[in-house]
């Protein structure tokens, strides 16, 4: 039971950027006539893309949205916050949550994965191979030599873990702003679980709009981290080293991201929505040896239906 609520309350805060912002939510509040809560669920079917190698992706079908704000607290899919100041120019919080990149652990932590080498390269240092394809940048797909000779086909393989990483806990600021031009929602958190010990800067910019019972909201953004946070997740420790799994230290750097929600009113409280979101990540993440794409592309549609 304990493991079903961790797991919803990250999927909440995965899934917070594109089901709905802070502002966002603020306003739904007082469309509902001032209420301080809501509650929507959505069904339908979705995925969000897992970065590591040989990873299942997550697989989306239920969503909650669940947002409570009281006087000063409140809770906004997956963050605990406390509002320091809001007016009509601008919103300051201390935000409480949970870092999800735990989540492509969970489908990767508990696979062997193999690496193919060709039989005679494997302590030459060219490295992991897959999909039958070796680490010689001028052997063809088909084996053979482009200059000419011939390749020894012959293939040996490797079973390697994925190193255990585990939640960690953040704690900061964030900041709310929106008008006819849009809205800003930038936010600093630091780890306060002696996890990573890093910390991650988040800027998103974007624009909603409406026509008829058809809404709609598109962002980008950035999102900064440090060599600390990088390296608990994509880092690999000395100890963790294998053949196929060299040290690694990551460094800093910035992922960028792109979302967009369409979302239809079939009445006040049933709608269709389709959320699309790519995020770029930075190199220090996507050259860790157990990354195998540089990008994570979240997709989902259903039917959502608001208490």
């Amino acid at each position: 039971m304990i493991r079903f609520a961790t797991h919803l309350l990250l999927f909440l805060s995965l899934l917070s950027p594109l089901v709905t912002t802070h502002a966002a939510s603020n306003n739904d509040t007082a469309q509902a006539g001032q209420r301080n809560w809501q509650l929507g669920v959505s069904l339908g079917y979705g995925t969000r893309s897992n970065p590591l190698i040989d990873a299942d992706d997550l697989t989306l079908v239920a969503i909650i949205d669940a947002s409570w704000y009281g006087e000063r607290v409140f809770f906004d899919n997956g963050d605990l916050g406390f509002t320091f100041q809001d007016n009509p120019r601008y919103t300051l919080n201390g935000v409480l949550r949970v870092n999800t990149e735990r989540l492509f652990f969970e489908q990767a932590d508990s696979l062997l994965v193999s690496f193919t080498t060709s039989v005679g390269q494997g302590a030459s240092g060219d490295g992991p191979v897959q999909d039958g394809v070796d680490g010689n940048p001028n052997t063809g797909l088909d084996g053979s030599d482009p200059d000419g000779g011939s390749t020894d086909n012959g293939q040996d393989s490797e079973t390697i873990e994925i190193p255990k990483r585990r939640y960690a806990v953040e704690a900061g600021i964030e900041f709310l702003t929106d008008g006819r031009w849009g809205f800003l929602q930038t936010s600093v958190t630091q780890d306060i679980s002696n996890r990573h010990e890093g910390f991650e800067a988040n800027l998103t910019l974007g624009r909603s709009g409406h026509w008829r019972r058809m809404t709609w909201t598109v962002s980008a953004g950035l999102s900064y981290r440090s060599d600390n946070l990088n390296d608990y997740y994509y880092g690999v420790l000395s100890d963790e080293s294998q053949t196929n799994l060299p040290a690694y230290r990551a460094d800093d750097g910035t992922n960028y991201h792109a979302a967009a929600l369409l979302r239809y009113y079939l009445t006040r409280s049933l709608s269709l929505g389709l959320v699309v979101e790519y995020e770029r990540l930075s190199s220090a993440i996507a050259n860790s040896p157990f990354v195998a794409d540089d990008r994570v592309i979240t997709s989902y549609g259903g039917i959502k239906y608001t208490f």
